[in-house]
C-alpha cells in the first residue's frame, strides 16, 4: 500500500482541465484525535531547530509517562502520514496551499477509555502543536499559505480549538477567535462549506446515499433561502472517507467529501461499528481559478476488522 501511495502524483496533463490556470491546494485534515493510543503520533520532535527521532531524545516526555515511544500501530501511520506529506508537498508544486484542521484534534478524555498515550488534555495540546508544526514543515508551508481550524466535539477536545488556532498562525475571523464551527469560503472561485459533523459515509449498497441526499437538501434549501449554493462541502467525524457528486437540474456540479481520520478503530469503536473498514489518511484537492474542484483520490491505508485463525 505504501509503495503504491509513494507513486501518487498530480493528475497527468489529459486528466487536468488547464494547465495554465491558477491552481489552489487545500490539503483538510481531520480527527487527528492527538493523545489516543490508537491515533497519529509524532516519531519526532524539534530540539533546537532540528528533528530528532524518539530513540534519540529517549522517548516523548508526558508528566505521568516519562518515555513514551509509538507503538507499533502508530509507527505504521507515522509513516503513512510522512508519504503522504510527499505527495502534498508534490501536489501544491508552487502553488497557494489551504490547510483545514477539521476537528477532533484531540482524543481528550472520554467514554473511560484505557486508550491514552496521557491524559492531560494540556499534553495532548501541546503534542498536537509539535505534530501541526511538522506537517506544516514537510508541506512547505509558506507565506501567503494559509490555515483554518474548526471546532468539534466537545467530548474530545474541550474548548481549546481556538488555543489551538492562535499557536499554529491560523486564521484570526471576525470575533477575534482562530476557529470556527461552519466555515464558508470562496477558493479560487468555489464556494466551499466545511465543517466537523456530517452524514455517515454508508455501506455498500448503500454508500454516499446520505451525502447525496444532503446535496440535494442543501441545494434546495440555498434555492428557497435565496443563498449562494456551495460547489464542495467538507465534513469529517465518522472516520470513513468518501466522495460523492449531485448535479443540479442547472447542470452544476456539487461535490460531497467526507475526510478519512488518522486514528485506528479504538475499543469503543470495535464494539459499535464491528464490520466497518478504518481507512486513515489524507483528501488531497485541487482547484482551479474559476471555481472548479478537482477531488483527488484519498491516500488511504486501511486496518483489519480484528484477528483471523485457523481451525480444522
Amino acid at each position: 500500500m505504501l509503495n503504491q501511495i509513494r507513486e501518487w502524483i498530480t493528475p497527468t496533463v489529459e486528466q487536468e482541465p488547464e494547465l495554465e490556470r491558477k491552481k489552489i491546494t487545500l490539503i483538510p485534515f481531520a480527527d487527528m484525535q492527538t493523545g489516543g493510543y490508537t491515533a497519529l503520533h509524532p516519531g519526532v520532535k524539534k530540539v533546537n531547530g532540528e528533528y530528532k527521532t524518539l530513540l534519540e531524545i529517549g522517548g516523548w516526555q508526558y508528566k505521568h509517562n516519562e518515555h513514551y515511544f509509538l507503538s507499533s500501530k502508530q509507527e505504521k501511520i507515522w509513516e503513512h502520514l510522512n508519504v503522504c506529506l510527499e505527495a502534498g508537498a508534490r501536489a501544491r508544486d508552487g502553488n497557494k496551499m489551504v490547510l483545514f484542521s477539521m476537528g477532533e484534534a484531540l482524543d481528550g478524555v472520554h467514554h473511560n477509555t484505557p486508550e491514552l498515550v496521557t491524559r492531560n488534555l494540556g499534553e495532548q495540546k501541546e503534542t498536537h502543536i509539535e505534530l501541526m508544526k511538522y506537517i506544516k514543515d514537510k508541506l512547505n508551508y509558506q507565506r501567503g499559505d494559509e490555515l483554518y481550524c474548526f471546532e468539534s466535539t466537545e467530548i474530545h477536545t474541550g474548548d481549546e480549538e481556538t488555543s489551538i488556532g492562535a499557536q499554529l498562525g491560523a486564521y484570526q475571523f471576525a470575533t477575534g477567535f482562530y476557529s470556527t464551527p461552519f466555515l464558508e469560503a470562496d477558493i479560487n472561485g468555489a464556494w466551499v462549506w466545511a465543517y466537523h459533523e456530517g452524514v455517515r459515509a454508508g455501506e455498500h449498497p448503500n454508500a454516499g446515499n446520505a451525502a447525496i441526499n444532503m446535496l440535494r437538501r442543501i441545494y434546495y434549501t440555498c434555492l428557497v433561502e435565496g443563498l449562494r449554493v456551495p460547489d464542495l462541502i467538507l465534513t469529517a467525524h465518522v472516520h470513513q472517507p468518501k466522495h460523492v457528486t449531485w448535479t443540479t437540474p442547472e447542470n452544476k456540479t456539487i461535490h460531497y467529501v467526507i475526510l478519512p481520520s488518522w486514528q485506528d478503530k479504538t475499543r469503543y469503536v470495535k464494539d459499535r461499528m464491528p464490520l466497518s473498514l478504518n481507512k486513515i489518511g489524507l483528501q488531497i484537492i485541487t482547484i482551479y481559478e474559476g471555481g472548479e474542484v478537482a477531488v483527488h483520490d484519498p491516500l488511504l491505508m486501511t486496518s483489519p476488522r480484528g484477528d483471523e485463525v485457523v481451525i480444522r
